[in-house]
């Protein structure tokens, strides 16, 4: 026990000196320049006369000093080369869509009938888009649903699955509908 608290405060007493030897005050003197005294063999420069000791102040500079860079406007968007890469990225965004619809995704399957409702990419078509719409709610995509139903279609009823118990009963009666 003796021991242990002899230990401590020597933990104690080396942590201070540590802190007083790293300080604050010590980083900062390794970096603030250290002023050396003249050596002691040179001699110090004639002073002059107080009479003529006139100080003329150094000229003030201005707080901003104004740097000529030569000014760029932004040239405007030629409108037909814009609608032209617009019409064009929405052509590869329906491809995409349409790829990834075809491989059952009703996150895809609803884009594509968006697409194919509002002209995006692709002749509008609201046939085409409400059977797309139509897969998607299929699919449990809940957006498709609710626009379906904004359209005022009505999303394709999804068919129970049958439990076992109905499984077990059809078994069961398999007599034909004659014989009862």
């Amino acid at each position: 026990m003796r021991t242990t608290l002899v230990a401590l405060a020597l933990m104690a007493t080396a942590a201070s000196s540590f802190g007083q030897i790293y300080g604050a005050r010590r980083y900062t003197q390794r970096i603030q320049p250290q002023v050396r005294p003249a050596p002691p063999n040179s001699t110090p420069a004639p002073a002059a006369p107080a009479q003529q000791q006139q100080v003329t102040p150094p000229p003030a500079a201005p707080a901003y000093q104004p740097v000529d860079r030569p000014v760029v406007t932004a040239k405007p968007a030629d409108p037909v080369k814009a609608a032209a890469e617009k019409a064009k990225n929405d052509e590869k965004q329906f491809d995409f869509f349409r790829r990834r619809a075809e491989e059952g995704s009703d996150h895809a399957q609803y884009e594509l009938g968006m697409r194919y409702l509002s002209g995006r990419g692709v002749a509008q078509d609201d046939k085409l888009g409400r059977e797309w719409l139509a897969k998607a709610a299929k699919n449990g995509n809940t957006q498709a649903s609710k626009k379906l139903a904004e359209l005022g279609g009505e999303p394709e009823k999804i068919e129970p699955v049958p439990s076992s118990s109905d499984i077990t009963a059809k078994a069961v009666d398999t007599k034909p509908a004659e014989q009862k």
